[in-house]
């Protein structure tokens, strides 16, 4: 008797779940519009960046890869891995300071990477003028070191990453400027 009594106490009716939330409606109604105001003004507030993504194959194979995948099996040998060893250390070069450092001062980037911050109307790269001086061709500031440039290169624009099953690799190029993007992928 006094189970039947606890579970008659323990049940919700859907009347009940109801009144619950029309109490707390105009509370659940407020904070979800302004919550919806607050992700679109973030949203619109973010610098629109473009990404330009070039793959990249190995050139120099005898054959396709899986030629080189049944003739390595049959044979008992590692072609493979070593296609996998000549990926990861080409990937491995890319994202190296020295290969990054020689791409910026090869290219004249240092202005565009350490000082562009915005695009105007046409698209035309803002140089901040508290960082680099255009008129003069100075920089106000310190001249950014090769790290400092590397590091902000490596964080801000370059991504690198290996597609496992077709042995490629991605180079990914993100910029403000949808044209820098591409041209610098293209260089890379």
């Amino acid at each position: 008797m006094e189970e039947k009594i606890l579970n008659e106490n323990k049940e919700l009716s859907l009347t009940k779940i109801l009144n619950i939330f029309k109490k707390d409606i105009k509370i659940i109604f407020k904070s979800t519009f302004i919550f919806g105001i607050l992700s679109v003004l973030l949203a619109l507030s973010l610098p629109k960046l473009y990404t330009s993504t070039v793959q990249l194959a190995e050139t120099d194979t005898y054959g396709s890869p899986i030629e080189e995948s049944a003739a390595s099996s049959i044979a008992g040998l590692g072609l493979i891995g070593q296609t996998n060893f000549k990926i990861n250390q080409a990937q491995s070069i890319m994202q190296s300071w020295s290969f990054i450092e020689q791409f910026i001062y090869d290219n004249d980037l240092e202005v565009i990477i350490y000082a562009a911050n915005s695009t105007n109307s046409s698209g035309e790269l803002i140089i901040n003028p508290s960082l680099y001086n255009q008129e003069k061709k100075k920089w106000v500031i310190k001249e950014p070191s090769s790290w400092k440039l590397y590091k902000k290169f490596i964080n801000n624009h370059l991504n690198i990453s290996q597609n496992k099953t077709n042995s490629t690799i991605n180079v990914s190029i993100t910029h403000i400027s949808p044209k820098i993007s591409k041209e610098w992928a293209d260089m890379y």
